[in-house]
């Protein structure tokens, strides 16, 4: 147990040390810019990294439609233009994707990325 409040620790509660690493995760919903989709994968805009090979669950959500995809990080990379944030460009690729989402990502290119617009003109 640690007592030792000479550390600087002000914490009012008791905590305990433990012996050796403990793993965990913290999922945080972060909103991220979609640069580019495809059957394959998506490439997003964020404002922190990610490890690339880990494996994500993505809400996408397009008007009045929703759907949970599984997805693995190919690459990152940093960009800088005139913004004062170092922001990242994400590569997925698409690890688990319902049929419905594959449908509506197949009529989205084909609208040439505008929703609603089935035969790609404006």
């Amino acid at each position: 147990m640690a007592t030792d409040r000479s550390l600087g620790d002000r914490r009012a509660a008791v905590r305990f040390d433990l012996g050796g690493q403990v793993w965990g995760t913290v999922e945080t919903m972060d909103p991220l810019t979609i640069r580019n989709i495809g059957r394959g994968g998506i490439l997003v805009e964020s404002m922190r990294p990610l490890r690339v090979d880990s494996i994500h669950h993505m809400h996408l959500v397009l008007q009045a439609d929703e759907s949970i995809v599984q997805a693995k990080v190919r690459h990152v990379t940093g960009i800088r233009d005139a913004l004062p944030r170092l922001r990242y460009l994400i590569g997925f690729e698409f690890v688990d994707v319902p049929g419905t989402t594959l449908d509506w990502i197949d009529e989205l290119v084909a609208a040439g990325g505008r929703p609603g617009d089935t035969n790609g003109m404006n």
